[in-house]
């Protein structure tokens, strides 16, 4: 099992073999957010730059080098089951490269917070994509943790 829920859980499901990715604002405990994506996905070898405790799993089709993986997933540890830090969470789903897709471009993010998810959907069409890097992405889920 998942313990309680009492965690946080973003996950990006795609169907094309595209390079799309998942950004999140984690806000700090100082004020300010630190982002977590493909530059900065906190995971070993790539420690956050600003602090983040979060982490990226894979930057899926990174650059086109398809994976066939087509999830992206950033967790938050479920430390003692405590809750994740107060503040403002932001999730965006940016079209990096459309690589060779020339159909339009479904997908699902899964928001899991407090034991409960919900579900997103979107679609881009290839001439969205636009190398993104940090800030990029539309605006899918804004969560406020008191």
């Amino acid at each position: 099992g998942h313990g309680r829920g009492r965690g946080l859980q973003y996950t990006l499901r795609f169907g094309r073999s595209v390079d799309l990715d998942l950004h999140v604002d984690e806000p700090l405990a100082a004020g300010g957010v630190c982002e977590v994506y493909w530059r900065d996905p906190n995971r070993a070898g790539r420690l956050s730059t600003c602090g983040a405790s979060a982490s990226l799993d894979l930057d899926s089709n990174a650059d086109c080098n398809i994976d066939g993986v087509d999830i992206e997933n950033v967790i938050f540890p479920n430390t003692n089951n405590a809750r994740p830090r107060s503040g403002t969470y932001v999730a965006r789903v940016d079209l990096y490269a459309a690589c060779m897709e020339t159909q339009p471009i479904d997908w699902e993010l899964e928001v899991r917070a407090g034991g409960t998810s919900r579900f997103y959907c979107g679609t881009f069409m290839p001439s969205d994509a636009d190398q993104g890097g940090a800030r990029s992405g539309v605006v899918v889920s804004t969560i406020v943790i008191p």
